[in-house]
């Protein structure tokens, strides 16, 4: 090739004027790490107060089930012994009423033989009959009044029968919200932890949330510094040679020259003016496209590469806001018959193109056929998203 200007190439300009943009963008990306860390933070305290909550019901619970469990057991033993005091009692009064009964038929069948004259046993016998059949009443009105006891004590049994089961449906519909709430405070904890773990693992990543958080480019890296080191480095050593080459020339340096242009043959001690007015030219040509690029690339956002290592010329197309140095366009020269207007590139199959693809700006391209369009909408898109505005 010819010889190599000292003027920086239009990659280390784009690098160092995106410098203090990179510088930005990674001061943002901290702070967007610092904040999405205490968002982790937090849902790791709710999901630790929400477990909290569910061992706190879960205790509830059990105590419920034993409260309702020994109530249980104490009003079936209560009713169970209620139910046998009324029976006996019931078997009492029975006997009682008979036996009273027999006595009274006696008296009153002694009492008619009496009237009649008829002879009967001794008066002790007469007053024995008469002391069974008081003693029989007596005991049969204690008998009532106990049977009037056990009913009432059978009310109050019943009432609180009663109550209990009424305070058995209140512990048990407890119960069940307090599972409701439960079950609901689990799947928050659940859904806490998950988003703890998600919000973790992406921050991890440096993720960050792109509705309340701006990309901004800087233009100041490790990498950015290297690449420029590397140039510079390379830009004194070629400095170096074409004064080396300008102060001593030779037959192989001049042929070296301009070995890229066929209108010029080197000679061996010829007149250098011709080689150093083309070599002049050349540079000057050079010069002349790399502003022109510059230009277009400050003026679009667009660095556009040409390669003519085919027969269809493929240009690479890489964006100034693009998030990642790999992101890039491939485009290729269409085949069309001789005479045709070629109105639109070809568009490979890139991983940024396959990513567009699923966008809806990509109808301009498909629906539309307007690759300007798409462009234009791909830049404005880059910027909202990667670039914050100065409002």
């Amino acid at each position: 090739g010819g010889a190599r200007s000292p003027a920086l190439p239009p990659e280390v300009s784009a690098v160092t004027r995106s410098m203090k943009s990179l510088k930005a963008r990674l001061a943002s990306s901290e702070r967007a790490a610092a904040v999405a860390l205490g968002e982790v933070e937090g849902l790791k305290q709710e999901a630790s107060s929400l477990k909290k909550f569910a061992a706190e019901a879960t205790t509830a619970k059990e105590s419920a089930d034993r409260a309702v469990s020994s109530l249980r057991e104490e009003a079936n033993r209560a009713e169970t012994h209620r139910e046998a005091e009324v029976r006996a009692a019931k078997r009492d009064a029975v006997i009682a009423r008979a036996e009273s009964k027999g006595l009274a038929d006696l008296l009153g069948t002694y009492g008619e033989r009496e009237k009649k004259g008829e002879v009967l046993g001794s008066a002790p016998v007469s007053d024995a009959l008469r002391c069974r059949v008081e003693a029989a009443q007596r005991e049969n009105k204690e008998l009532r009044s106990e049977l009037e006891s056990v009913g009432v004590r059978i009310e109050e049994t019943m009432k609180e029968g009663k109550e209990k089961r009424v305070e058995h449906e209140r512990v048990v519909e407890k119960f069940h919200k307090l599972k409701a709430a439960l079950m609901v405070q689990r799947e928050k904890a659940e859904k806490a932890e998950d988003r703890a773990n998600s919000a973790e693992t992406l921050a991890g990543k440096g993720s960050f949330n792109k509705e309340t958080t701006r990309i901004l480019h800087l233009r100041d890296n490790p990498l950015s510094l290297a690449i420029r080191e590397k140039h510079e480095s390379e830009i004194k050593s070629l400095q170096k040679e074409v004064e080396a080459l300008r102060n001593h020339p030779t037959p192989n340096s001049v042929e070296r020259l301009s070995s890229s242009s066929s209108a010029v043959t080197p000679c061996a001690g010829g007149d250098l003016d011709a080689q150093k007015l083309h070599s002049r030219l050349r540079q000057q040509f050079k010069d002349q496209i790399s502003l022109y690029r510059e230009g277009v690339y400050l003026i679009t956002g667009w660095r556009v590469e040409m390669y003519n290592d085919s027969e269809r010329p493929r240009f690479k197309a890489r964006h100034i806001y693009a998030e990642r140095e790999t992101d890039h366009l491939m485009f290729g020269w269409p085949e069309v018959e001789a005479g045709m207007e070629v109105k639109m590139l070809d568009m490979f199959d890139t991983e940024a193109a396959r990513d567009l693809s699923r966008d809806e700006m990509f109808q301009y391209v498909t629906k539309f056929k307007s690759m300007p369009a798409f462009m234009a909408s791909l830049t404005l898109s880059l910027f909202e998203n990667q670039t914050q505005m100065n409002l």
